[in-house]
């Protein structure tokens, strides 16, 4: 099995260590990333007792990882901020101006994985307009 745990990260915290390479960074910061794990491994055991003794694997990212991975200015997780402002954009559709192309992923609708799905799904309807009943039909079977 695998868990994922999320904990807040603040970018100030690692901002000290963005000019590092990843995985060559300072022993600093490699403490710094081991007392989160250790933490949030203390507060899994506190919720789930059983695991403990269990885990085989474990791994910590920070804002730096996310930053580096995803491209996103100060490793924030969800990509684009969430304001009013953003929700009304008329080029965060799943349809494009270009012919063909579609958009899909978290920053077409919400956060997270759900909101990636649910894209998914926008991004389905689009392509098979005449067949969208039969998608949530074959959907919930």
């Amino acid at each position: 099995a695998i868990i994922q745990a999320l904990s807040v990260g603040n970018y100030e915290w690692f901002k000290q260590y963005e000019n590092s390479s990843w995985m060559k960074r300072d022993e600093a910061y490699v403490e710094i990333k081991k007392d989160f794990e250790n933490l949030m491994l203390e507060r899994l055991y506190t919720l789930f007792p059983q695991i403990k003794g269990n885990i085989l694997i474990t791994e910590v990212s920070t804002p730096l990882s996310t930053k580096l991975f995803s491209n996103y200015q100060h490793g924030e997780i969800y990509g684009l901020e969430h304001t009013p402002t953003r929700f009304s954009l008329p080029f965060l559709r799943p349809e494009t101006k270009i012919k063909g192309l579609r958009l899909t992923g978290q920053d077409i609708t919400l956060v997270g994985v759900a909101g990636a799905m649910l894209s998914g799904m926008l991004c389905a309807i689009t392509i098979l307009k005449f067949r969208v009943a039969a998608l949530f039909k074959e959907m919930g079977q």
